[in-house]
C-alpha cells in the first residue's frame, strides 16, 4: 500500500517472512510482472526474502516500489506465493519512521464480500486507504465507498470495476480540513470524514479476492506523530462475536476500533455494555487493560498503537492490527522480529500470546516453557495471556492445545505488528446466561421464551445456589405470566416489565442447558424484532472458577421476532450452526463428508488444491435444513497423495476443512 512520499525518510524495503513445518519448495512471482524466484524452505526454517530494489534509478518516482502511487487505477503489482506444502507468510514494509507489517492469508481464506476497517489520520493531511487484489480473471466488483475518495467518488454511491489475477486497485480517501475524530460514527451520515472504514466491496460474479487496508500515514485519535498503517482484512464470513484484546506491552493501552455488520449491535467490554452501533457504524476508544470484547452480532475489531508521545514507554507509533476472533487458533508459528524496521534505538520486540488456562504448561516459546509468564484473563478465566519481551531474530511458538498470538516491535516513532495466523477454528462456549432468539406469531398465548446457561465442559457439573436473574421486557410486546421452573415476580415501570426469577438450588450438567422458560402472551404489536435484556445475574456457587466470571454479573441479549405468518409457532425453535465434518482423514479410498445446514438454502461443496484452484464441485444445489452427507471416491476422482481443502458455502457462510490423501 502507498506510503510516505519517496523523496523522504530513506528508501523503502519490502520483504516476506516465510516459515513451514515441512521441507518445501517456494515460488514468488508477479503474474503480470517479471519477478519469478524459486527457493527451498526447510522444516522449521524461518526465512526473510527481500524483494529486489532498483537503486540504479536516481529519480525516486521511477523506482520499483511494488505499490500504486495513485488512487482508483488498476495496476499490476500483485505478487503470488506458492508452495508444495503449507507455509506461513508475513510481509514487512520497511521505511524509517514509517514501517508496518501484515499477515498474508492463504487464498482459501479469501472471500467474495468485505466491509473494510481502516485508519483515519486525525491531523487530516494524509489519506485513509485500501487495496483490492485480484486472484481470478474477470472478477467483477461493486464498491460503495464510505467517504469521498481521492478521485471524487461520492460516499454511499456504488461504482463497479473489473480486475484480473495479479491486478491491484488502490483507493485513497480525499484530504479534508481538520475535524474532531468522532467516538462513534453514524453510518447514515456520509460526510467528508476521510476514513474508508465501512466501505463495502462485493464480487458480483462470485469470485474471491483480497483486501488490505489502513492509512498512507496516520496519527489515529491524536494529532501527531503519524506512521504508515496496513493489514489484511478478513471477509465478513470470517468475522466473529468474541475477541480477546491484549495491549501492546508497557504502552499504557491502545486504540480499539470496532465496526458493525448489522443494526443494533451491542458491544460488551468485559461483560459490561459499552455501546450500541448500527450496520456500517464504527466506534473507537483507548483501552488500557486486557479485555474480553463480545457482541450479539458479528463485528470487526482492530487494535491500533498510539503515537509515541502518548505511550508510557516512549516507544512506537501508530501500527495497525486487525484481530481475528479468538475462535481462530494455531498450533505452530515461526516468525521473525526484525531490527531492519528502523535505524533508531532502542529497538524493542514482543509477542502477545493467548491460550487455554489449562494448557499453559504445554506451550513453548523457542522450546522453553513460559507458563510462569501467563496470567488469567479476569473476565474469561478459561483463557490466560502473556506479553513477552523477545530478542531480535527468529522465534517459534508451539502448543498441541492451540494458541492465538501476534508479534510486534517498536523504537522511537516507529513500529510494526502482525498476527501469527491460524490453522483451525475452535468452537467456544462462553460462560453466561442468554435469551436465545425466538420467533412468535402475533397473539400467540402460552408462548415460551427460554433462559439458557452455557458453561465449558471443564466446569461441569456445577451447583448454583440462590441464583437470581432479572429480565427486562417491553410490555407492549410480551406479557410474562409464569415460568416453568423457579419462583417468579414482576413489576412495571412505564413500558417495561421487570421479571425477577429465583432458584434455590440448580444443578447444571450440560454445556448448554435451558434452566427455565418464561411463559406469556405475544401482544398485538407491530411486526418487528425486539431486544430482550438480561439486566443482572448473581448467585452463590460451589465452583470458584464459575463464581469469578465477570463478578457474577453477566449480560446476554436475545431477540423476539414478531411474525404475522399463518403458520402457528408456539414454542422455542433452535437451530444448529453450520457445521462440516470429514472422515476418515487422512483418507485412502473413500471420504465421507457430513454437514449440518441451519436453514434452507443454496449450498456449494467444492474441493481445492493447495494453490486454491478448484479441482471439482461435488454439490451445487438447493437443500433443506438438517443433516446431509456426501461421499467422494479417491480413485474415481483420481486424487494423488497430498493436501486438499474441502469448502462448504451456504447462505453467506463458509467452512473449510483440510483433507489429506494417502494411498
Amino acid at each position: 500500500m502507498s506510503n510516505l512520499r519517496l523523496d523522504m525518510n530513506d528508501s523503502p524495503e519490502f520483504s516476506f517472512i516465510l516459515s513451514s513445518d515441512y521441507d518445501t519448495k517456494v515460488s514468488i512471482s508477479m503474474p503480470l510482472g517479471s519477478l519469478n524466484i524459486q527457493f527451498k524452505l526447510s522444516a522449521g526454517e524461518i526465512k526473510e526474502f527481500f524483494l529486489p530494489w532498483n537503486d540504479t534509478i536516481m529519480e525516486y518516482c521511477n523506482k520499483i516500489v511494488y505499490y500504486s502511487k495513485g488512487s482508483e487505477i488498476i495496476d499490476t503489482f500483485g505478487i503470488k506465493i506458492t508452495s508444495e506444502k503449507p507455509i506461513s507468510v508475513y510481509s514487512m514494509h520497511y521505511r524509517e519512521f514509517f514501517s508496518d507489517a501484515s499477515i498474508i492469508l492463504p487464498i482459501t481464506e479469501y472471500g467474495i464480500e468485505y466491509n473494510v476497517i481502516a485508519c483515519k489520520d486525525s491531523a487530516s493531511d494524509n489519506c485513509s486507504e485500501l487495496v483490492i487484489l485480484g486472484i481470478e480473471d474477470n472478477t467483477e466488483l461493486e464498491i460503495v465507498p464510505s467517504s469521498l475518495t481521492y478521485e471524487s467518488k461520492i460516499a454511499g454511491i456504488p461504482f463497479k470495476i473489473n480486475i484480473n489475477r495479479g491486478n491491484n486497485y488502490q483507493i485513497l480517501s480525499s484530504v479534508c480540513d481538520f475535524c474532531q475524530d468522532p467516538c462513534i460514527h453514524d453510518p447514515t451520515i456520509h460526510d467528508n470524514i476521510k476514513d474508508l472504514t465501512s466501505t463495502t466491496i462485493k464480487s458480483t460474479n462470485g469470485k474471491n479476492f483480497a483486501v488490505f487496508s489502513g492509512a498512507k500515514t496516520a496519527a489515529v485519535m491524536f494529532d501527531y506523530p503519524d506512521n504508515h498503517c496496513w493489514d489484511q482484512d478478513y471477509p465478513i464470513t470470517n468475522w466473529g462475536k468474541t475477541f480477546i484484546y491484549l495491549p501492546f506491552k508497557d504502552q499504557g493501552g491502545d486504540i480499539i476500533k470496532i465496526l458493525a455488520l448489522f443494526d443494533s449491535t451491542v458491544i460488551n467490554i468485559d461483560c459490561n455494555l459499552d455501546t450500541i452501533i448500527n450496520k456500517g457504524g464504527f466506534y473507537q476508544k483507548v483501552i488500557k487493560d486486557p479485555s474480553l470484547i463480545t457482541s450479539n452480532n458479528k463485528i470487526a475489531v482492530a487494535q491500533i498503537e498510539k503515537p509515541v508521545y502518548f505511550n508510557d514507554n516512549g516507544c512506537g507509533d501508530p501500527s495497525f492490527l486487525i484481530l481475528p476472533t479468538i475462535n481462530y487458533m494455531n498450533k505452530s508459528a515461526g516468525f521473525k522480529s526484525s531490527d531492519d524496521a528502523t535505524e533508531v534505538e532502542p529497538k524493542q520486540h514482543y509477542v502477545n500470546i493467548t491460550t487455554h488456562t489449562n494448557s499453559i504448561n504445554s506451550l513453548l516459546l523457542d522450546n522453553v516453557n513460559i507458563s510462569a509468564q501467563f496470567k488469567p484473563l479476569t473476565s474469561l478465566l478459561e483463557y490466560s495471556y502473556a506479553q513477552i519481551s523477545i530478542s531480535a531474530g527468529n522465534h517459534h511458538i508451539t502448543s498441541p492445545d492451540g494458541f492465538y498470538a501476534y508479534a510486534y516491535g517498536c523504537s522511537y516513532a516507529d513500529s510494526y505488528t502482525y498476527h501469527l495466523g491460524y490453522d483451525y477454528y475452535e468452537n467456544i462456549i462462553l460462560p453466561g446466561f442468554s435469551l436465545p432468539d425466538t420467533i412468535a406469531k402475533i397473539g400467540t398465548n402460552n408462548f415460551k421464551i427460554p433462559l439458557k446457561i452455557s458453561l465449558n465442559e471443564n466446569e461441569l457439573p456445577a451447583k448454583l445456589n440462590n441464583l437470581h436473574v432479572k429480565i427486562i421486557f417491553d410490555r407492549t410486546v410480551f406479557n410474562p405470566v409464569s415460568i416453568q421452573n423457579g419462583t417468579f415476580t414482576k413489576r412495571y415501570f412505564g413500558n417495561f416489565c421487570f421479571v425477577d426469577i429465583d432458584f434455590k438450588d440448580l444443578d447444571i450438567t450440560k454445556p448448554s442447558q435451558i434452566i427455565t422458560e418464561i411463559i406469556g402472551t405475544v401482544l398485538n404489536a407491530d411486526i418487528n424484532s425486539y431486544t430482550l435484556y438480561i439486566d443482572e445475574v448473581y448467585w452463590d456457587s460451589d465452583k470458584p472458577v464459575l463464581a469469578g466470571i465477570c463478578d457474577n454479573l453477566i449480560k446476554r441479549n436475545g431477540s423476539l421476532s414478531i411474525s404475522s405468518c399463518a403458520r402457528e409457532i408456539s414454542k422455542f425453535q433452535t437451530f444448529k450452526p453450520l457445521s462440516l465434518q470429514i472422515s476418515p482423514n487422512p483418507a485412502n479410498q473413500l471420504l465421507t463428508t457430513n454437514y449440518e445446514l441451519p436453514i434452507d438454502g443454496n449450498i456449494q461443496l467444492s474441493l481445492f488444491n493447495q494453490l486454491g484452484e478448484v479441482i471439482f464441485v461435488l454439490k451445487d444445489e438447493f437443500e433443506k435444513a438438517g443433516s446431509h452427507n456426501c461421499q467422494l471416491s479417491i480413485n474415481d476422482y483420481k486424487l494423488s497423495n497430498g493436501v486438499y481443502f474441502l469448502r462448504l458455502m451456504a447462505n453467506g457462510e463458509v467452512l473449510t476443512e483440510k483433507v489429506v490423501v494417502i494411498k
